[in-house]
């Protein structure tokens, strides 16, 4: 039942990232840019869920397992309070501002 509200939950993300990345298209921007970002993006998300996979894999005990979300749990609130933020700002999206650093 986690596994199927992380994967709902990352692919909120992704729906919702893309919407305010198209959105925030002024017409002058560059449509392979604004791809690259989301699919590092997903990628990043990808590489997350498959680690998680191995380690309760490797798990032996409930806790174990546990422990083994808790990288999920904190990449979700980071990303939530960076969408916050950019909304707070107007800014287009959390990726264009980290690569605009």
């Amino acid at each position: 039942m986690k596994k199927i509200i992380v994967l709902l939950t990352t692919a909120l993300f992704v729906f919702s990232n893309s919407i305010s990345v198209m959105a925030a298209d002024s017409g002058g921007t560059n449509l392979e840019k604004k791809k690259e970002i989301i699919i590092n993006e997903i990628d990043q998300r990808i590489k997350l869920l498959q680690d998680e996979r191995v380690c309760v894999a490797a798990a032996q005990t409930k806790d174990e397992i546990k422990k083994c979300h808790e990288p999920i749990i904190a990449h979700n609130k980071e990303m939530k309070k960076k969408m916050k933020d950019s909304r707070r700002k107007g800014a287009a999206s959390p990726s264009e501002e980290e690569q605009s650093n």
